[in-house]
């Protein structure tokens, strides 16, 4: 969608890095090995909003990531490049 919308206004971004959220889990928790966002919620305590509609899913996303930024933070990590270089084993690049 991204893609399409920057293409249609005609912009582009150049090699925007992403974070992943599962690769942030894989960093914090590696022993979780699931692939359920409900579940990762809860086991981050996070707030659930309603599952499987786009806008649910998103903001339960982004509160989990909002919760996984602040165990970062408290593992003694402060910036970006921690981050990149804390998931940069899985760590994608989007190009546009």
């Amino acid at each position: 969608m991204l893609k399409s919308e920057l293409k249609r206004e005609k912009l582009a971004l150049k090699k925007l890095f992403t974070i992943d959220t599962l690769d942030l889990i894989g960093y914090i928790a590696p022993s979780y090995d699931m692939r359920d966002l409900e579940r990762y919620a809860m086991a981050f305590g996070t707030r659930i909003y309603d599952r499987h509609s786009a806008v649910g899913d998103a903001l339960t996303t982004a509160y989990l990531f909002a919760e996984l930024l602040q165990q970062f933070k408290d593992r003694g990590h402060s910036t970006w490049g921690e981050l990149i270089m804390a998931t940069d084993s899985q760590m994608r690049s989007m190009q546009f």
